[in-house]
């Protein structure tokens, strides 16, 4: 999922690339033509999927699912802008 602020995208999502399903962060300054490293969000023993993003004024704001206590439930990650 992608969401822009300007020429500014935040982009997030998952991946098993680490062995099990975590959710990535990365951004770019410059409307996409460079971005930053990918930023592991979560380090949890279940699987974290289906994330959302959305850009405010002063935050980025990253909502996903997460079954690390055995049943799916909602969690929330704010980073400044």
């Amino acid at each position: 999922m992608i969401a822009a602020a300007g020429i500014e995208l935040h982009i997030v999502w998952f991946d098993n690339r680490d062995g099990n399903l975590e959710v990535y962060y990365k951004d770019s300054q410059d409307g996409g033509d460079t971005c930053s490293e990918d930023a592991r969000l979560t380090h949890a023993d279940g699987e974290s999927r289906h994330a959302a993003i959305a850009v405010s004024r002063k935050s980025v704001h990253v909502i996903w699912s997460d079954d690390r206590d055995g049943n799916t439930e909602i969690f929330y990650k704010r980073r400044p802008r």
